[in-house]
């Protein structure tokens, strides 16, 4: 798949190309049985959430940088723990990396909201740079995976915006912060007030790259709970169709999606889903 991608954050173009522009709506027909299942998924899933349900395999992501301790020359790095990677880096402060990353998972309708330079911030809680839009009640939107990369970046504390110091032949020269600000910001043409403090930020970054083969995709019960995909609770005849890999769960150890946390009362083959009902699934969320 040799196909250019697009940055969330500020693109130098509009427009975007989906798996389903090259592939039907309804590309689990040669699975079997399960295959329409599958397909109703596409409705309200998209094919990376399943297909791509970790990444960094082989080399790490970096997931946070706090540039507030960079410029020293005895930052004492914390021990490494829970998979993750610390590094220190005089020029850019306090990096996180870390290997088999799981994505977060929001509902997305293709739109986001960035921070644009001088808008005004709030600084009693975290800045999102690129917020994603869609949730459950919009029909455009789709469960997408993220990765969401944190920081903590300079603000002015008066102009409440975020600052862009002077980098290179700047504070990666003197390490002075204040002079880097009042450089960048000069550069710019922005007024700085002289204070500043540092603020954390979160950026969300799509992902596209790192398909896995067919077999190591997400099965029913990663996401699911074994009763809830039982094709007897719908199908009452249907025991003897029961198949070890409807009831596949490739990841024992590995939580994916919370489906609380994406709007639903429970497990949505249990509850309903948003745009149809079928017998033995209960109501569908108001």
């Amino acid at each position: 798949h040799k196909i250019i991608g697009r940055s969330l954050s500020a693109p130098a173009s509009e427009g975007d190309i989906s798996c389903t522009r090259c592939h039907s709506l309804k590309p689990h027909q040669i699975v079997g049985i399960l295959g329409a299942h599958l397909d109703n998924h596409i409705k309200s899933v998209a094919c990376q959430t399943c297909h791509i349900p970790y990444i960094a395999k082989e080399y790490p992501t970096r997931i946070y940088l706090d540039w507030s301790v960079a410029g020293k020359d005895d930052f004492k790095i914390p021990k490494e723990g829970k998979g993750l990677i610390y590094k220190y880096n005089k020029d850019l402060g306090l990096e996180i990396w870390k290997k088999n990353y799981i994505p977060v998972y929001r509902w997305y309708d293709g739109k986001r909201k960035i921070y644009k330079l001088g808008d005004k911030i709030k600084t009693d809680g975290i800045i999102i740079l690129n917020n994603i839009e869609g949730d459950r009640k919009n029909p455009n939107s789709k469960i997408y995976p993220f990765k969401v990369h944190k920081a903590k970046q300079p603000f002015d504390l008066e102009e409440k915006v975020l600052v862009v110091p002077k980098l290179y032949n700047g504070f990666w020269e003197h390490f002075n912060w204040q002079k880097a600000i009042k450089e960048g910001m000069d550069y710019i043409g922005m007024p700085f007030s002289g204070n500043f403090g540092f603020v954390e930020t979160e950026m969300y970054t799509s992902i596209n790259h790192e398909v896995v083969p067919k077999k190591k995709s997400l099965g029913c019960c990663d996401c699911h709970e074994k009763e809830a995909v039982k094709c007897s609770r719908c199908h009452k005849k249907a025991e003897e169709m029961e198949l070890p890999e409807h009831y596949r769960k490739v990841y024992p150890n590995l939580k994916f999606l919370d489906f609380e946390e994406l709007g639903y009362e429970g497990d949505p083959a249990i509850t309903g889903g948003r745009f149809y009902i079928t017998f033995g699934r209960g109501l569908p969320p108001q």
